[in-house]
């Protein structure tokens, strides 16, 4: 009689074959989701222009995610939009971070006020980059970042500060995937490339981005940290690329690093203020010379 018992190993690795299908088809689920910028109808071949994920594979996650309410179609409309399942998640993360938005309102006012940019903080959550706070300048023309949206952390200066000084963990794992997706033409998808930025980034003590995550806008961003050193989020203010130059960067640093201690002093006070894991230390040496000099990137 056949013994259908599978022996260890091969039962042990075929379990781990499975595991692995299944959080690469959960990654290009979140990727999916992360390729919408607000609320926006995308066509599947825009979907896949953006993530570069197959279109046959597309449909096959999106009807799935459908019926789960994470996406959404209308009769009469083309395309996919964001669905309410994501509305009442993000009303959960809403009241979860409130307090901090509340805590950072007059500071992001004034960096606001000051710089003439929006100004943001944001955290790593769930593989990404979450603005809790935003406050936007008084200029028609301005740079709009909904409290509580989602990006990916690999396209802007927000995320690359992320990724330089928070968990080593979660830089490991966006550097081992094969491609990243593209949100624009400027959107760096080459994981080498991405760690040569983060490894900059950690030298200078900042990031600047242009074009990465929206077309036709800029950001500057700082890490905020902890006494220790560990990282709390990342502190920025983006606008219209029209406002950008190299000249501005030095002094938009230097506003961010100046108002950076005020943010954590602030947060220490909530109980539930979220903290990574592990961070790189503070950069003290690349914020003197950040403050010191304009960068040129």
């Amino acid at each position: 009689m056949q013994n259908d018992v599978l022996p260890s190993d091969t039962l042990k690795d075929s379990r781990s074959a499975e595991a692995s299908r299944q959080v690469g088809s959960v990654s290009a689920a979140l990727t999916i989701l992360s390729c919408f910028q607000g609320d926006e109808d995308l066509s599947l071949s825009e979907i896949h222009r953006r993530t570069g994920i197959t279109k046959s594979r597309i449909m096959r996650l999106a009807g799935t995610m459908e019926r789960h309410g994470f996406l959404w179609t209308e009769p009469g409309r083309k395309g996919y939009r964001l669905g309410p399942t994501l509305l009442r998640l993000g009303h959960s993360l809403e009241s979860r971070f409130h307090d901090i938005a509340e805590v950072l309102a007059p500071l992001l006012r004034k960096l606001a006020r000051d710089s003439g940019d929006t100004a943001m903080y944001s955290v790593m959550q769930a593989g990404g980059r979450l603005c809790v706070a935003s406050e936007e300048p008084h200029h028609a023309v301005r740079f709009t970042v909904p409290t509580g949206s989602i990006r990916p952390l690999h396209a802007g200066a927000s995320g690359r500060v992320l990724l330089a000084f928070g968990p080593d963990k979660a830089l490991r794992e966006l550097l081992c995937m094969p491609a990243l997706p593209a949100l624009t033409e400027r959107t760096p998808t080459d994981p080498a490339r991405l760690e040569r930025e983060i490894a900059e980034t950690r030298r200078l003590g900042f990031a600047v981005s242009q074009g990465e995550g929206q077309p036709d806008s800029f950001a500057v961003a700082v890490p905020v940290l902890d006494d220790d050193g560990t990282l709390l989020g990342a502190l920025s203010v983006a606008g219209p690329v029209s406002r950008y130059s190299p000249q501005r960067s030095g002094g938009l640093v230097a506003m961010l690093l100046g108002v950076a201690p005020s943010v954590a002093r602030a947060l220490r006070f909530l109980p539930a203020c979220p903290r990574a894991d592990a961070g790189h230390g503070h950069p003290a040496s690349s914020i003197a010379r950040a403050v010191a000099r304009p960068t040129s990137k």
